[in-house]
């Protein structure tokens, strides 16, 4: 849930929907919500009935968070498991904002994966 959050920090997210995304019960995302609110983590609003979350971008762990969360659960993480299965596949490739990302350089989380495969899949 918190790497999700901070992966898109431009989104609001229902407690609902965090729990349908990750397949746990609403008890067990709202337990899990109360930890990382009161860590200051994640903030929430409330709009009705609902609960919305947001990734803090203003607490001082913002920075270093979404860069490990970037490394451990972003495309590199997940193109590989994706990628494997596919017969022809010799070699792929992220270019772009998120290779700069890997690289060093400072910048919000890119919305897109720019990925280069070669071989005949």
């Amino acid at each position: 849930m918190l790497a999700w959050l901070y992966l898109h920090p431009q989104e609001e997210t229902s407690l609902a929907d965090i729990a349908a995304r990750f397949g746990v019960s609403t008890a067990t995302a709202s337990r899990e919500a109360n930890r990382l609110v009161e860590a200051e983590l994640v903030t929430e609003r409330r709009h009705g009935n609902l609960r919305l979350l947001r990734a803090n971008a203003t607490g001082r762990l913002a920075g270093p968070l979404t860069e490990l969360f970037a490394l451990t659960y972003g495309p590199i993480a997940v193109l590989g498991d994706l990628l494997l299965p596919l017969v022809g596949v010799e070699e792929a490739h992220i270019y772009g904002s998120w290779a700069a990302r890997y690289s060093g350089e400072s910048g919000g989380v890119p919305n897109d994966v720019d990925v280069l495969v070669v071989g005949n899949p």
